[in-house]
């Protein structure tokens, strides 16, 4: 089901239309008729990037990627290494 639902509505309508978006369905946000947004469920990330695999936006060769030569982030580059709860911990102080 592909329900098209204004942007106006949505606020008032969120829940029951986030209950339909996890039951499969799609929704389509508009704002004054033209179409901004789509709402689709998550499924699982193989679900997701077989789909733009076949919709011609992804392609992948079946290897992992090569990062060598791309620029890395300094914020990325400093925190190389640690775990997540040590970044958690660190933001918190």
């Amino acid at each position: 089901m592909d329900e098209t639902l204004d942007a106006k509505d949505l606020k008032e309508r969120l829940e029951a239309i986030l209950d339909q978006v996890a039951k499969s369905a799609s929704v389509t946000i508009t704002r004054e008729g033209e179409p901004i947004a789509r709402l689709v469920p998550l499924g699982s990330l193989r679900d997701r990037l077989n789909m733009l695999q076949q919709q011609g936006f992804l392609q992948w060769s079946g290897r992992k990627p090569d990062w060598t030569g791309l620029p890395i982030p300094s914020d990325i580059e400093e925190h190389k290494g640690k775990s997540i709860s040590d970044l958690i911990l660190d933001d918190r102080e």
